[in-house]
Formats: structure tokens, C-alpha cells, sequence
């Protein structure tokens, strides 16, 4: 049950990082706190975050037979909790950004492995796949089911905000 409710909060992160940084970087500047980028730009932002979780993954693994899940799941929670708090904090160029999309990558990595590993170091051989396919859609279901919501309302019409249209 911890494997999987660890699954929700990493997936939760996931999408919560992805509309985080892509706002930051793209609503324009008269907002106060937008940066007035391109997406091309925001997609760009996400690359360092992208290496990082590759890392991060790849050490997790190598980690695993020195510390147990729970405590790597622990460590993935501190280190979201530490990149989001670093984005809230500093926001105000696009480095700012991508440094706090690189430490909340890094986060998300550790947790998008430590779960599976949870669950093949506590359930019976035959039971793994079907645990370790709840997991996954433990994972997924916070990234796929608010899409359509965000899709909604961003398709509902232009917005005006701080004077102009988007």
C-alpha cells in the first residue's frame, strides 16, 4: 500500500511539475510573475530534469541493496518537497526554473524506482507483475486524469490576462 500510495504523489508531482514550469516560463511578464518565453523555450527547461531523472534512476537502483524502499520513497518526498519549495522561492528567470525542475526531476526519479523495488522485495514471485501493474497506474492516473480538465478549460476560449489575450 506504500508502494502504491508513493506511486500517487510521484505521479501527482509529475503533472503538477510539468504545468508549473511550462506556466512560469510561458505566461508573459506583465502578469508579475510569468517570464514570456516560448514553449519551445519551457520544453528546453525540462531537458536538464530529463538527465537528472536518468541519474537518479540509475543510482536508486545501484542504492537499493544498501538502503530499503521505504527510505528512498522518504528521500523522494524530501527532495520534491525541496525542488517545489525552490521554484515557489525563486521563479524569477529561467535558469531559476530549470534548476528547480533539474532537483524536482531528481526527486521524481528516485521515487518512480523505489516503489517497484518496494514491491519486489515484499510480495510472492507470482504475484509481482499484477502488483507492480497497479503501481503503474498508481503512477499514471494523476498525470492522465487531470488532462482533460486542464484541456477543458484552456480550450473554452482566449484569456485575458493582465491585458493581454492568450
Amino acid at each position: 500500500l506504500f508502494a502504491h500510495f508513493g506511486g500517487v504523489m510521484v505521479g501527482c508531482a509529475t503533472f503538477a511539475q510539468y504545468i508549473a514550469s511550462f506556466t512560469l516560463v510561458t505566461l508573459p511578464r506583465a502578469t508579475g510573475y510569468g517570464l514570456g518565453q516560448s514553449l519551445t523555450v519551457a520544453g528546453l527547461v525540462q531537458l536538464p530534469g530529463a538527465i537528472a531523472l536518468t541519474v537518479a534512476v540509475a543510482a536508486t537502483t545501484r542504492a537499493s541493496g544498501r538502503h530499503s524502499p521505504s527510505s528512498m520513497l522518504r528521500l523522494s518526498a524530501a527532495i520534491l518537497v525541496a525542488g517545489f519549495g525552490l521554484m515557489i522561492v525563486r521563479h524569477a528567470s529561467v535558469f531559476d526554473v530549470a534548476v528547480a525542475v533539474t532537483v524536482v526531476s531528481v526527486g521524481l526519479g528516485i521515487g518512480h524506482c523505489a516503489g517497484p523495488i518496494m514491491i519486489l522485495r515484499h510480495v510472492v514471485i507470482a504475484q509481482t507483475a499484477a502488483v507492480n501493474a497497479v503501481n503503474a497506474l498508481a503512477r499514471l492516473a494523476p498525470t492522465v486524469l487531470p488532462a482533460p480538465t486542464v484541456t477543458t478549460v484552456t480550450a473554452t476560449g482566449p484569456t485575458l490576462v493582465a491585458g493581454v489575450v492568450r
